[in-house]
């Protein structure tokens, strides 16, 4: 697990790739990205998954991306974000940590 602040500006296009090399005995399942109102928020502000706004680039390669409209109409301010993937019937957090977003 890495935690890693990310710094975008309010209405921008964010993206990142991460690289998930699953041990051949492992199937990917899922990848998910949410950006919640603080750690222990129940729902998603943001929620992106394989196919919505996670995208296979190449073997093992991810690219995720918000859209301008997915940060629009947040608030300046700190948010917290989780990536996590489910490898069979294992889940792991991968990157988490405070989704800042600023006015440009």
């Amino acid at each position: 697990m890495v935690n890693q602040r990310i710094d975008t500006p309010i209405g921008d296009t964010f993206s990142f790739t991460v690289q998930i090399d699953p041990a051949d005995e492992y199937e990917l399942i899922s990848l998910s990205f949410k950006v919640k109102a603080n750690r222990d928020a129940v729902s998603a502000l943001i929620d992106k998954s394989v196919g919505h706004g996670i995208s296979v680039v190449s073997e093992g390669l991810y690219a995720v991306e918000l859209d301008p409209a997915d940060t629009a109409s947040l608030a300046e301010g700190t948010y917290y974000y989780v990536l996590k993937t489910g490898l069979d019937d294992k889940v792991y957090t991968l990157i988490y940590g405070d989704f800042n977003l600023i006015k440009a």
